[in-house]
């Protein structure tokens, strides 16, 4: 007995791969962890790096 006549006939399945949605989401997470990266790796003192940071986050909310 052949699997095409145990199961009986089957369906094509096309796999299209990643959605451009699923693509552009893991390109922007990756964009902000290597922005975070950077910022954090960049050579300031640890109170700069905070006050930078904490500036670059109330003029986002500000504009949103």
């Amino acid at each position: 007995m052949t699997d095409r006549e145990h199961f009986g006939e089957y369906e094509q399945e096309v796999d299209g791969g990643a959605g451009i949605g699923t693509v552009l989401a893991f390109l922007f997470v990756g964009l902000g962890i290597g922005a975070v990266t950077a910022l954090l790796l960049a050579p300031k003192t640890g109170r700069q790096m905070r006050r930078t940071l904490r500036r670059t986050y109330e003029d986002a909310r500000e504009r949103v």
